[in-house]
């Protein structure tokens, strides 16, 4: 099973609506605030391919020396640790919005963990190719202990996990200034009664996300927090007491249908999934097809969240 962490650049959707009125200077800070977070998001969503290929060649290599370690004549394979890219113009326009956004509370730690994660890039990507061309030159075939390997997995690993770890803090406390400063828009559009709870359900379910990429899953919380979910969603998907004719003229009520629906979606996919990882439960045959469809079912269901939410 691959398990590698998904993140969704969110932007900030009020713009239709609320950016083009004169702003105060509070409103322009937490604009230019949205601009820096968004940027860090958007950079790594860009970057996280990188960081897949990194994963699963730790994974590959695993299983290479398991099966060397039978026959060293059986095939060892490679994996691929070409373009380890991040982008000039996004590193550019992140770091032009940092410029401008004025200080906040996560502001220096987002710029040093972002430095970081740049900064060792190229790093990753050598120490990527060192371990491949262990296998890909055949290096194992004077290493009869794997000793050599050892080092060069642990060196991988090592910068994987510190580099993985910068970008998670990033994009963690972008998404909390950002989040912050979009609920200050938030409160000021005239479908706010719709949008704010839509906002906080978008939170719930991307926490609940993010517990199921934990290396220990607690099958318990995670039941605990979909029961949460799907209360909040009841109460927030009816439009009683709500402006419902703001709705029809500044947004779509077919917006607001479909993210429920789609809420609807990833609370059943996620109590699948949930029930899939749960050790107490016996597994059933292709358990692990069925446990890698359904991480692929509930990213797809929040990107389809975030895309219903960014129309409103």
């Amino acid at each position: 099973m691959k398990k590698v962490t998904l993140v969704f650049s969110l932007l900030l959707l009020v713009g239709n609506i609320l950016m083009a009125q004169k702003q105060t200077a509070e409103e322009a800070n937490a604009a230019k605030i949205i601009d820096m977070t968004n940027g860090v998001i958007e950079m790594y969503n860009n970057y996280t391919g990188n960081l897949k290929k990194v994963r699963e060649g730790l994974e590959k290599s695993i299983g290479n020396v398991e099966t060397l370690s039978e026959n060293r004549q059986r095939a060892a394979y490679g994996f691929n640790c070409s373009n380890f890219v991040i982008r000039d113009s996004d590193v550019a326009s992140y770091e032009k919005a940092a410029k401008a956004a004025p200080t906040f509370p996560e502001k220096a730690k987002i710029q040093e963990t972002v430095a970081f994660a740049v900064a060792n890039n190229q790093e990753l990507a050598q120490r990527c190719s060192a371990l491949n061309e262990y296998f890909t030159k055949k290096q194992y075939v004077e290493d009869a202990d794997f000793s050599q390997f050892q080092v060069l997995f642990d060196s991988l690993e090592e910068m994987y996990l510190q580099v993985s770890g910068a970008w998670r803090t990033a994009v963690e406390l972008s998404s909390d200034a950002g989040d912050r400063s979009e609920i200050f828009f938030l409160k000021k559009s005239p479908i706010a009664d719709f949008i704010i709870p839509m906002k906080e359900d978008l939170a719930r379910v991307k926490k609940l996300i993010d517990k199921f990429y934990e290396d220990e899953v607690n099958n318990a919380e995670i039941k605990a927090d979909i029961a949460a979910i799907e209360k909040a969603v009841e109460k927030n998907r009816s439009t009683t007491g709500k402006k419902v004719a703001n709705l029809e003229k500044y947004s779509s009520p077919g917006y607001f249908t479909s993210f429920y629906d789609f809420m609807d979606d990833f609370i059943k996919n996620s109590t699948t999934l949930n029930d899939l990882l749960n050790p107490e439960i016996p597994a059933g045959s292709n358990h692990e097809d069925k446990i890698n469809n359904n991480f692929y079912f509930i990213s797809s269901n929040y990107k389809s969240l975030i895309g219903a939410y960014n129309e409103m």
